[in-house]
């Protein structure tokens, strides 16, 4: 019996949204722990609210997830995920 490793570290970004792409939701999961602490010091910064800031990377992450499938690639992973985050700060902020 073969022990199966994380198979999507190392991967690429690129690599790894293709994966997401084809249904492989680890591959996301990898996506997440790559760049929520980052994403988080992000919409802290946007949001000037913890509380807000939490929920809004929150939201953002399931944002990407769902929309994952329209990501053309034409941007880094992390640069379209950090413009999903700060569109719904910017949201929340005129609300």
């Amino acid at each position: 019996m073969a022990i199966r490793l994380n198979s999507t570290v190392g991967l690429t970004d690129e690599e790894l949204v293709k994966l997401t792409k084809d249904g492989e939701k680890s591959a996301f999961d990898e996506l997440v722990r790559r760049y929520e602490p980052k994403l988080s010091l992000f919409t802290k910064y946007i949001c000037k609210n913890e509380d807000r800031a939490e929920e809004t990377c929150q939201e953002a992450l399931i944002k990407a997830f769902e929309a994952i499938p329209k990501f053309r690639g034409e941007s880094s992973f992390t640069t379209w995920l950090h413009q999903i985050a700060k569109n719904l700060c910017w949201s929340k902020k005129r609300k």
